[in-house]
């Protein structure tokens, strides 16, 4: 996603990956289910900061990023698909950037 100046890349990762050193070996996401949401922006300066969205603990939904739609300057459209065998279902949220 492109906001402003800033490039804002989300993804699903290990929620210890969040704060870790970007130095340091990452931890694998062994389960998304216990993954978290990730929004990670790069500012025009090349500067990197990472803040967790919300955990996908203890549900039964996974956040798709990139199935996210851009529905106003600071609005955006952010899908969760159920990951039951046999099952499909979705939620939609509406995400701000500020």
């Amino acid at each position: 996603l492109i906001y402003k100046d800033k490039l804002v890349l989300l993804y699903n990762d290990d929620k210890d990956n969040v704060d870790r050193d970007l130095e340091k070996k990452p931890d694998d996401v062994m389960k998304f289910k216990k993954s978290t949401l990730v929004a990670s922006t790069i500012n025009a300066k090349g500067e990197l900061s990472r803040q967790a969205i919300y955990d996908n603990d203890d549900e039964d939904y996974i956040t798709i990023p990139t199935n996210t739609t851009k529905i106003s300057d600071t609005k955006y459209l952010i899908t969760s698909d159920l990951i039951k065998l046999f099952k499909k279902r979705t939620r939609f949220g509406i995400m701000q950037i500020k």
